[in-house]
């Protein structure tokens, strides 16, 4: 109906598919390639609807950036709170709902590889100091987690910061390799590095 107003979670949908549109372009023809109008077109829009929630590209692609970010530190504390309350258990389960979002959102690693291309100089600084700030809140996360580990004596860790990243490298470049239906299962291959990770930190019989 014409000037029917749109709510808040029909705004948020719209901001979802448009940054969902542009990611999927960003992955085919390149950031620079990509002009707004494809989004459009793709879209079946109008541009100037784009500009209304998105002033320019780079704000396209940090959209994408946060959503992920924020989406992984939902899906980690919410793993963390709902296991069983033991150090191996709750590593364990923020190691399974990294790997598994990283299942769902496949084109997050090619995007990230535009970040540092797209998003650097002063002009995005603050972009990146809030992407900056979402991953050192899951990296927070995790020391703490082996903070607690070490401290009950299930985990034995040399350094803490190596094997922090150690962990977080076991799902850096999931999508260049892992196919759906094929030998393994997703909730598989979780399972697998939530036993390797723990294996870093000295957990026997992991």
């Amino acid at each position: 109906m014409a000037g029917r107003k749109v709510n808040l979670e029909e705004r948020l949908q719209r901001k979802r598919d448009i940054l969902e549109g542009a990611t999927e372009l960003f992955i085919v023809y390149g950031f620079e390639r990509t002009t707004m109008q494809m989004i459009a077109d793709k879209l079946k829009i109008n541009v100037a609807l784009i500009y209304y929630y998105f002033p320019n590209k780079q704000a396209l692609l940090f959209g994408f950036l946060e959503s992920v970010l924020e989406t992984l530190l939902e899906r980690t504390r919410d793993a963390i709170s709902n296991c069983e309350q033991t150090p191996v258990d709750r590593m364990r389960a923020f190691v399974r709902a990294h790997i598994l979002l990283q299942s769902e959102i496949f084109k997050s690693s090619a995007i990230y590889t535009m970040r540092s291309l797209v998003l650097s100089g002063d002009d995005n600084e603050h972009y990146n100091k809030r992407l900056n700030d979402l991953e050192h809140e899951n990296y927070s996360d995790l020391i703490r987690l082996i903070d607690e580990g070490i401290e009950s004596g299930d985990f034995e860790v040399i350094d803490k910061t190596v094997t922090a990243f150690g962990i977080f490298a076991l799902s850096e470049h999931y999508n260049h390799w892992f196919k759906e239906g094929k030998r393994l299962t997703k909730e598989v291959v979780a399972d697998i590095n939530a036993s390797l990770a723990l294996r870093m930190l000295g957990v026997n019989g992991a």
